[in-house]
């Protein structure tokens, strides 16, 4: 693909996604993305030279840091465009893929966290919404954020009727808030997700055991469907001893506990789906998400398959400006989840 017909399609997507922006600055912002994808970074440093226009690298770099410190410059409100985009015509299932992700961190930096809800889509993950912070800023309440995030999604999706929702996570995210916050969705929405060994579980035979015991070694495999996990935990009187646990209000999910002889570590997973060696298999599209860290879309998808070639190292630009960090990392996660290139639209007739 030519950087002329790339600047085009950039162009275009922005028009769509960013109106309210000016003409102006909807030209600068295909401009830097058109550098993103050639220079396959975000590090604006690196940017200058593949960013199309007739001015030196130093001078296109300074401009980029100037367009993204624009306070009127608001990459979240594209979201719901986007959204409306890639969901409204979703039939089927749709496999949503929830992660979380420190990027910039050094010793003298805290970095950006993102946090991030996408589809999983031919083996990739495309952003849909997203949160980004300082890592160091106090109060980011992700509880709150997942909730609205979730909720817009479901906004953004056809009736009940029509769609299957399953929500898969790491073990990093899961937990007994956001597995009932899923199932508050409706009939229609589902959890997937691993979860660490030492999560204690109540069997279907009454005892209570780390999920990790139920494979020990490699070679095992247990599917258990009717557990229980997350149980609340409240101090026990004076004199009874420690914490205990209250099964009756822990969550209710199936197990499937596989460790393969290949495998360094097993698979420890839950769901309110029934158990089935199927579900190893579904997880595993949550590695996508991957993607959307370590190497933003290929060309093909942006460019409807004419080219092949990768676009990597979504790093964090090397500046010490902490809002245009913010600002470079939601540009790019828009790329990666929408822009481009009318090849995309086929997104809106399924994902499968």
């Amino acid at each position: 693909m030519s950087p002329e017909t790339l600047l085009q399609d950039c162009d275009r997507a922005l028009q769509e996604l960013l109106p309210d922006q000016t003409r102006p600055v909807q030209k600068a912002l295909a401009a830097l993305l058109c550098g993103v994808v050639r220079a396959r970074s975000v590090v604006l440093s690196r940017l200058g030279l593949p960013m199309p226009g007739r001015t030196t690298a130093l001078s296109k770099q300074r401009h980029a840091q100037r367009l993204l410190a624009n306070a009127h410059l608001h990459v979240p409100r594209a979201q719901q465009r986007l959204l409306a985009r890639v969901l409204g015509a979703r039939r089927g299932r749709v496999d949503l893929l929830l992660d979380a992700v420190v990027r910039g961190a050094s010793a003298h930096r805290a970095g950006t966290v993102s946090l991030v809800l996408a589809v999983a889509w031919h083996r990739r993950a495309l952003p849909l919404i997203w949160r980004t912070w300082r890592a160091d800023q106090s109060g980011q309440e992700w509880h709150t954020a997942i909730r609205e995030v979730v909720a817009a999604v479901q906004a953004a999706l056809p009736t009940e009727s029509q769609v299957v929702v399953l929500v898969l996570v790491d073990r990093g995210l899961s937990n007994s808030h956001l597995a009932r916050m899923v199932l508050a969705r409706g009939t229609n929405w589902h959890f997937l997700w691993r979860v660490i060994r030492t999560t204690r579980l109540h069997l279907p035979d009454g005892t209570i055991r780390a999920i990790g015991e139920l494979v020990p070694r490699p070679g095992c495999h247990t599917h258990l469907n009717g557990a229980r996990l997350y149980a609340p935990r409240h101090k026990a009187g004076p004199g009874a001893g420690g914490w205990r646990s209250d099964w009756t209000q822990a969550l209710a999910a199936n197990v499937v506990a596989v460790w393969r002889p290949r495998d360094r570590e097993p698979w420890l997973l839950i769901s309110d789906l029934p158990t089935c060696a199927a579900r190893c298999g579904e997880y595993r599209r949550r590695t996508w998400e991957e993607i959307v860290y370590t190497q933003m879309t290929k060309t093909d998808v942006l460019t409807g398959g004419r080219r092949g070639d990768d676009v990597a190292d979504l790093d964090l630009p090397v500046s010490d400006d902490d809002p245009i960090n913010e600002q470079l990392d939601e540009v790019a996660l828009l790329l990666k989840g929408g822009l481009g290139q009318p090849s995309l639209y086929p997104l809106t007739q399924g994902v499968h």
